[in-house]
């Protein structure tokens, strides 16, 4: 006999042969209390401080989401929580970081002050699961000025709805 529950075979995955048919009955009283696996792409070096917008979207800063007993769960379920920056918040020209009211994307501003050593923002996601477990992670864009993008304390944090 063999059971599955929560995502694991005991005592293991049964072999079944082709043609061959089972009955598989997952037990109902899972309790999920482990969070999903969720794998970021490098952090992202920018070479052009322009002053131009660039658009982030969650789901392309992850590598990969899994979970041990949501198959379901996806990379376009992953959202922003907040960004936060190294350097001040621009007085003129509008605001340098904008999160999507849904949480899966921010615009920033490929800007920054000539006087530092360089524009780091630091990009805070977060994925839960069908059971309410959350996994959480960061990615920082490094806008470089003379070979410099140094993380610095941050100065400011821009939440987002999903925070």
């Amino acid at each position: 006999m063999f059971t599955y529950e929560c995502g694991v075979w005991s005592p293991a995955a049964p072999t079944i042969d082709w043609g061959e048919s089972v009955l598989i009955l997952q037990l109902a009283n899972c309790a999920d209390t482990t969070p999903p696996t969720m794998v970021l792409k490098p952090d992202i070096d920018v070479f052009s401080a322009n002053g131009k917008t660039h658009e982030f979207k969650a789901k392309n800063l992850v590598q990969s989401v899994t979970d041990n007993c949501d198959s379901d769960l996806k990379k376009k379920d992953v959202v922003i929580t907040h960004v936060e920056c190294d350097e001040p918040a621009p007085t003129t020209g509008g605001p340098d970081i904008v999160i999507a009211a849904n949480c899966e994307s921010v615009d920033l501003s490929y800007r920054r002050s000539n006087r530092l050593d360089g524009r780091v923002y630091t990009i805070h996601l977060k994925v839960t699961d069908s059971s309410n477990n959350t996994a959480y992670g960061s990615i920082k864009v490094k806008i470089f000025l003379s070979g410099l993008a140094i993380t610095s304390p941050t100065v400011y944090t821009v939440l987002s709805p999903c925070y």
